[in-house]
């Protein structure tokens, strides 16, 4: 393991305690909980610094909007030092030492999240912290005492108002808002199966296919966005409501343009939902298809002409009426069978 791995997986254990941490220390609100967060931020920025320069040279890249960010950091500084910017100064230092914060682990995170191992320990973390908070919220929602955890502090509200271990109900829609985006970019991003999925299978083939040996960990992502949907219709947070119906909806839009584009590669047809058809081979026409050749006789009194017995029944015997009209002296067969009587 190499010096810059080391680094590395430091950083990315505090990423992943950081995703677990915050949201179950009440949204970090408190000045303990912001203290601990902003002190493992910190210790981030520090690792990463010492493994970047260990060969005395610093490396990183400016993520996406950092511009805006930059300016914005700059004005709450100049409220926070210069006097008469703020009507609150305390408020602005502690605002801009939280946000100063906030920037420092997205820079972090963007100069050391590489590989796709990472971004599915981190991924595979928010869910998992989203889904254990959501059932934690109802229950509590049930079995509510006026307390946090059942044995913490006092709620400062009432029950409506507040929804698992958040003094708010919009920090839980902020949540929500967090994880379901990477719960829907995980599960449309996984493989799919080399068997073809059409209109015809029902519901008991997918559920067996889903209860296979073959299926993923990502098999459990629908049912795990629906545990975070009730809780979210559970809280009666317009915003969470309105994520929720955001998310369902990009579900659907997306997975139908897959199935239309997986039907145009393939070059099949769709049906009124947007489902890959399976195509039935038509059955053969007994018009067009070829026939075998038998070997071909002659017909008596037809003068030597040939008839193919491939040929359509129906109109064999205009063509032998036709040969024998077109001699005027061909022996009629009942004439014969006289004549030798």
């Amino acid at each position: 393991m190499t010096t810059s791995t080391v680094h590395d997986r430091i950083v990315e254990a505090c990423v992943l305690f950081l995703i677990v941490f915050t949201p179950f220390a009440f949204g970090t609100v408190e000045p303990w909980s912001e203290a601990v967060a902003e002190i493992v931020i910190l210790g981030m920025v520090v690792t990463w610094l010492i493994g970047n320069l260990r060969n005395w040279e610093l490396r990183f890249e400016l993520p996406a909007g950092w511009l805006p960010a930059a300016l914005f950091l700059a004005l709450l500084v100049f409220q926070a030092v210069l006097p008469g910017w703020s009507l609150d100064p305390g408020s602005t230092r502690r605002l801009a030492l939280k946000l100063g914060a906030v920037a420092a682990f997205f820079l972090v995170c963007a100069n050391t999240y590489r590989s796709r191992s990472q971004f599915r320990r981190a991924s595979w973390a928010m869910i998992a912290a989203g889904t254990i908070i959501s059932i934690f919220g109802v229950v509590q929602r049930v079995t509510w005492n006026g307390r946090f955890y059942w044995i913490g502090p006092e709620a400062p509200g009432t029950a409506v108002y507040t929804f698992g271990p958040f003094t708010n109900r919009a920090h839980f829609a902020g949540l929500v808002v967090a994880v379901l985006p990477v719960a829907l970019v995980v599960l449309l991003t996984r493989r799919r199966d080399a068997t073809q999925r059409t209109a015809v299978q029902g519901w008991a083939a997918r559920f067996r296919r889903w209860n296979s040996k073959d299926s993923s960990a990502r098999s459990l992502i629908p049912f795990l966005i629906l545990i975070m949907a009730g809780a979210a219709l559970a809280s009666g947070s317009r915003g969470a409501i309105v994520t929720l119906g955001a998310v369902l909806l990009a579900i659907l839009a997306l997975d139908q343009d897959r199935d239309l584009g997986r039907a145009h590669h393939h070059g099949g047809s769709v049906d009124r939902w947007g489902r890959p058809l399976r195509h039935h081979r038509a059955p053969p026409d007994r018009d067009r298809t070829p026939r075998r050749r038998l070997p071909s006789s002659r017909v008596a009194g037809c003068g030597g002409d040939v008839v193919e017995r491939g040929a359509r029944r129906r109109l064999r015997p205009r063509i032998v009426r036709r040969r024998l009209s077109a001699i005027p002296h061909a022996p009629s067969p009942g004439r014969d069978v006289a004549r030798r009587e």
